[in-house]
């Protein structure tokens, strides 16, 4: 037994030493040593190209762990799931979302501005900064005899703008959820589906049989991060991990088939995303618009109701830079 004791003994020691090693950064009142610990929601409001966000975020935690001696939680959430935690007042130190979740506005601390984030700018603030994007796509057929249009829209997407600046009519055409578009196309004798960089590799293995291309210009598919700590002590480490996920956090971001907001690290040229790559994206939507005027804006912009200037005249006073 007192052998026993003593090995224990000297685990328990074992274990002091490497605590001590690994995680002090903070030191509490008891004058206790511990790590300060980051909590991170990954919502997706837009479906990306292949692979989890969440599990590119946790690998870009990783580094920023080693580098800042620190811990970062990564939790997966729906849209829904994370509306109702925040209404109950349960608020990360930093949240990943998109368009679609407008309710976080009141809840942020501006950040420094960083490219591709002028969606997240309110009244000269930055509130979001974007950190992964994607782009529409106009994907034919080869030999189709029918020229039927399927659109693929997500809730909270604007396919419809993408063809309005695109020059695609869209008065006749069919609107459909991403997943089930994607099947009507591929099934029926639709000739055109209006997608996403998530359609490419849908069609990833077939892609030979159908004309690509990217429409450029627009694109509201923008994965930001905003920082929404409540703990002034976290604010400085939330805003740093940002800033690294909006750089050099970016470097392998092909890899789950999205681009990186950073054009040096778009590389992987053989991913079907790298047929995005070299496009000019120069316009979005503010990341703020609610979903009832989301729904107004991309209503008129898809009517047939009013002529193409009177979109345009509209669009000025909706549409920003990207930049």
């Amino acid at each position: 037994m007192k052998k026993f004791l003593s090995v224990a003994k000297w685990i328990a020691v074992a274990l002091v030493i490497a605590l001590g090693v690994f995680l002090p950064v903070r030191q509490t009142a008891s004058g206790v040593n511990v790590k300060t610990v980051l909590s991170f929601w990954q919502i997706d409001c837009f479906e990306g190209g292949t692979g989890s966000r969440a599990s590119f975020i946790k690998s870009v935690a990783v580094d920023f762990e080693k580098k800042e001696n620190c811990l970062v939680t990564v939790l997966s959430m729906t849209k829904n799931d994370a509306m109702e935690k925040l209404k109950s007042g349960v608020v990360p130190d930093v949240i990943s979302y998109s368009s679609g979740l407008s309710e976080v506005a009141g809840l942020i601390t501006p950040i420094d501005r960083s490219p591709y984030s002028s969606g997240g700018d309110v009244l000269g603030k930055q509130l979001a900064v974007a950190w992964a994007m994607g782009g529409y796509v106009k994907i034919s057929k080869k030999n189709a005899v029918s020229d039927k249009i399927i659109i693929s829209k997500g809730d909270s997407t604007a396919p419809e703008i993408a063809c309005y600046f695109a020059d695609i009519p869209i008065e006749n055409a069919e609107f459909c959820s991403p997943q089930t578009a994607a099947e009507k196309f591929k099934k029926s004798d639709y000739g055109v589906l209006i997608g996403t960089q998530r359609d490419l590799y849908r069609f990833k293995r077939s892609l030979e049989n159908f004309d690509i291309t990217p429409l450029s210009g627009f694109t509201d598919l923008i994965q930001y991060a905003s920082v929404t700590s409540k703990d002034q002590s976290k604010l400085a480490l939330s805003k740093s991990f940002v800033k690294y996920l909006t750089s050099d956090g970016q470097k392998n971001v092909n890899n789950i088939g999205l681009l990186s907001v950073a054009d040096r690290f778009n590389s992987s040229t053989d991913a079907p995303v790298s047929l995005l790559f070299g496009q000019t994206y120069d316009k979005t939507l503010p990341l703020y618009l609610s979903e009832r005027s989301l729904k107004e804006v991309c209503d008129k912009v898809a009517s047939g109701d009013i002529t193409k200037e009177e979109k345009s005249n509209f669009l000025k006073n909706v549409v920003k830079p990207l930049k």
